[in-house]
């Protein structure tokens, strides 16, 4: 069974790649970090090539990784991308003396350039894929994220069902987590014999953002931020799940990245006085409380809120 299979995605533009090679920000596979790098081979012959990396900051020689390695390279067709022929490459092992493998002749860099065979789109972009897939490691230390998350998938035991998209998922882990999902599948509901349940009213996406928080206890890979707070509340709030509630809160009492409005609307929203208190504390300029009163966001908030608010500038006359 393999460890880990994921695919790579590299969009790259392709007159760039005609001046010099491009490599990929890394991203992490089986706990091991990947990079892809496209370049124009020269010589007697041109060639569009293509190299893969496998952990290849490291210093230290006492790790390794086996896995299966397939190269494709997106060709678009009218307002689609399609995967023509791939090139793969078995049992590749990786380690401190050989860090990657190259697929030097992917094609003849004339035929890659030719707009008639699809490879390159109008706007110059090009995509390369490597999907790989690990067999064996050595010397790693997965991440508590990727532990889970393999973890999630063995002991999954039900699957949740969103706008017609399955998600494993592990009944205890969300009876412990969520009042809602205990009640749901220990209340003697029909959902408790069932290995299959209908979610509707919540977005899919959503949805598995707050599983995958839900699962990094560490906030390793999947933090709460700003760009995720309202929307793990929401999820919170509809399943209530206390402790994501509670990590929630935490967040926004320490971050200056989430703004005075917003902190003061998702207090108002889902009941966060910790929240409220800490924003009212912080309105100790007058000047300030008056421009914000008067910004268009202030008659967004609920009207108890604006009152709290006209309190805080009455006072400071006073």
């Amino acid at each position: 069974m393999p460890l880990a299979t994921e695919k790579f995605v590299f969009e790259v533009n392709s007159n760039d790649l005609a001046n010099r090679k491009i490599t990929s920000a890394p991203i992490i596979i089986g706990g091991f970090p990947w990079k892809l790098a496209a370049w124009k081979k020269t010589g007697s012959s041109q060639y569009l090539a293509l190299e893969l990396f496998c952990n290849p900051d490291s210093l230290n020689n006492i790790w390794s990784c086996t896995a299966d390695v397939k190269f494709t390279i997106g060709v678009i067709v009218g307002d689609h991308q399609i995967e023509p022929d791939e090139k793969v490459f078995e049992n590749q092992k990786f380690e401190s003396t050989k860090k990657s493998i190259v697929y030097d002749q992917v094609m003849l860099w004339e035929n890659y350039i030719n707009p008639e065979n699809g490879f390159v789109s109008t706007n110059n972009s090009s995509i390369f894929n490597a999907f790989i897939t690990i067999r064996s490691d050595f010397g790693i230390t997965k991440d508590a994220f990727y532990e889970m998350k393999k973890r999630w998938e063995e002991t999954a035991d039900g699957v949740v069902v969103i706008d017609d998209k399955r998600i494993k998922v592990n009944k205890g882990f969300l009876s412990f987590n969520s009042t809602y999902f205990h009640t749901l599948f220990n209340g003697g509901f029909a959902e408790q014999l069932s290995d299959e349940i209908h979610l509707n009213d919540v977005e899919y996406n959503a949805f598995v953002e707050m599983l995958d928080v839900l699962i990094d206890a560490r906030r390793q890979k999947k933090p709460i931020t700003e760009h995720n707070v309202a929307s793990l509340l929401q999820m919170a709030d509809m399943y209530d799940i206390k402790p994501l509630v509670s990590d929630c809160v935490d967040f926004l009492l320490n971050t200056s990245n989430v703004d005075l409005y917003e902190k003061l609307r998702l207090s108002a929203v889902y009941g966060l006085s910790a929240v409220q208190e800490k924003c009212l504390q912080s309105m100790t300029n007058l000047d300030s409380i008056v421009k914000f009163a008067k910004s268009p966001s202030f008659n967004d908030l609920p009207i108890d809120t604006q009152l709290l608010i006209l309190y805080r500038i009455l006072e400071h006359i006073n």
